[in-house]
């Protein structure tokens, strides 16, 4: 136990010697900071005027307040009459302007009853229409379409019912708002087990929690190369063949674990951790995983140049094809292809844990296989 202590505080202090393993290290500390430094900006895809044609008009007020209160891609600010909302667009100061009209109670109610209105509920003026600008509207749909259902239910219930006339529409809205449902419209889940443990993120900090897995898994490709470099200069030479890549695993399971360590205080640091305890199990798991991975990357390239030459191409694939940004589903089976994916998702299903142990077994059984093809070959 003793010696074995002893060649993992050796292990660990030649991976300081190494600038590249630093710069792997800053890289993280760097992220967190330029996260922290954009978080901090006023921050939107869209940068939406909000102005009242009547600033006394109850329902435009209460609507541009939900809006403001909302977190979103879309960055809402509040002018004083429209005319400087329209020449805010103009300018390129904000790329839309959404005017509410005077007597909104009144406009709402002559859509309700007639499928229109004399005069329009929100103008809406766009310097270019694109994919953002239309989610957007649908937003501001979205938050109208709440006061349309009451003008609609009170509508309704007037004509249904002539008893209900005796009561004043607030009493009518009153009844709708505190009538509770059995159950509800739409059920959302997903096919695993969700973590309720995970915290919730914007859409500026949610990848880093994916770029750190990648940075962790570049550790891992990186103590490759230091080993290859090693084995090259005759510093393993004393080890028998057969063990070496016993060695070669220990150098790259200190590596991911040394970085993953950092991920982990970083991570608790922008305050995205699911828990420390979970995080740690995660980790771990993930450090087998990855280094089983890059062991067998070690296995199929086997010049210094060649792997150096693919890494990059590794990492990008990693960054568009794992959950970083966007989780394109459709390609679920490929993402699994590689290790940051499992410890994205763990944070959210906890069976990944075993799906990363499942892994670690069949990139060791290929190391097997490719190794005894070699040894027969």
């Amino acid at each position: 136990m003793k010696r074995l202590f002893k060649w993992f505080l050796m292990l660990n202090k030649r991976l300081y010697k190494k600038p590249s393993f630093i710069a792997i290290l800053l890289i993280i500390p760097i992220a967190i900071f330029s996260l922290g430094l954009v978080a901090s900006l006023e921050s939107g895809f869209l940068r939406i005027a909000l102005a009242e044609t009547d600033c006394d008009d109850v329902i435009s007020s209460e609507i541009i307040q939900k809006l403001q209160g909302n977190d979103s891609l879309l960055q809402f600010v509040v002018v004083d009459d429209p005319v400087t909302a329209t020449q805010m667009v103009r300018n390129g100061d904000a790329d839309a302007a959404w005017i509410f009209a005077e007597g909104m109670k009144e406009s709402i109610d002559q859509f309700v009853q007639y499928g229109e209105s004399e005069n329009p509920i929100v103008t809406v003026i766009e310097r270019e229409q694109t994919v953002f600008s239309r989610v957007a509207r649908e937003k501001l749909t979205f938050t109208l379409q709440h006061y349309a259902t009451k003008a609609y239910y009170v509508s309704f219930a007037r004509a249904s019912s002539e008893t209900l006339n005796a009561l004043t529409d607030e009493q009518l809205i009153e009844y709708f708002e505190n009538t509770s449902y059995s159950s509800d419209l739409f059920v959302y889940d997903t096919a695993g087990e969700i973590s309720e443990e995970m915290p919730e993120a914007d859409y500026i900090s949610a990848p880093i929690r994916g770029f750190l897995a990648v940075v962790a898994m570049l550790s891992g490709l990186a103590a490759v190369l230091f080993f290859m470099q090693d084995q090259e200069s005759g510093t393993f030479s004393w080890v028998p063949e057969n063990k070496r890549i016993y060695v070669a695993f220990a150098c790259i399971l200190i590596a991911v674990l040394n970085v993953g360590a950092v991920v982990l205080i970083a991570l608790a640091v922008a305050g995205l951790s699911v828990s420390i305890a979970a995080d740690i199990v995660y980790m771990i798991f993930f450090a087998i995983c990855a280094s089983c991975f890059s062991l067998l990357l070690l296995q199929i390239f086997r010049s210094i140049r060649l792997f150096a030459s693919v890494i990059p191409m590794l990492i990008t694939l990693m960054m568009v094809i794992c959950p970083v940004i966007y989780d394109y589903r459709n390609i679920r089976p490929i993402q699994h292809l590689f290790p940051p994916t499992f410890f994205i998702n763990a944070a959210y299903e906890k069976h990944y844990i075993i799906y990363m142990i499942v892994y670690s077994l069949i990139c060791s059984a290929l190391i097997f296989v490719l190794r005894r093809f070699k040894r027969v070959k």
